[in-house]
């Protein structure tokens, strides 16, 4: 007797223009799309994985000479830089996603099921690949939906 998702969790009618079921409706003025989540599609997120790397933000001099003496200092190294300036790149690249993406909505799009455009039969070994990936999409969208309604 498994539940659906739907039978567990219901939408707040308050947050949801008094509506207890999800919609996406056209929003025609720019401003008012603006407040809209934005989104990539795969040929969008090409262009903003091709962008050359956005420029870190000012940083101090990794060296600097006292007057009267020629030694030079060297800065200190955490060993986390490469993981700060990736975690920096990704929020930069979701900012400029936020703040130029042409996809908007008001609701996550659901995934593509795997598998669902190859055309043909598939063999045992890809049927159940498909249905472990299947299995693993949905577990997904159970804690997606968990942590939503724990907000």
């Amino acid at each position: 007797s498994k539940i659906s998702l739907n039978s567990r969790y219901r939408l707040n009618p308050v947050k949801n223009d008094g509506l207890d079921f999800q919609f996406d409706e056209v929003v025609r003025r720019k401003h008012d799309r603006c407040k809209l989540d934005a989104e990539d599609c795969d040929y969008c997120r090409d262009y903003y994985n091709a962008l050359a790397p956005l420029p870190l933000p000012a940083q101090p001099p990794l060296w600097r000479s006292p007057p009267n003496s020629p030694k030079k200092r060297k800065r200190q190294s955490t060993g986390d830089e490469s993981d700060v300036a990736s975690t920096s790149r990704k929020h930069t690249v979701a900012k400029h996603v936020q703040k130029i993406s042409r996809h908007r909505r008001n609701w996550q799009a659901p995934q593509t099921p795997p598998g669902y455009w190859d055309i043909g039969f598939p063999n045992t070994q890809t049927t159940e690949r498909i249905n472990k990936q299947a299995k693993e999409m949905h577990a997904q969208k159970l804690r997606d939906a968990e942590a939503e309604a724990n907000r």
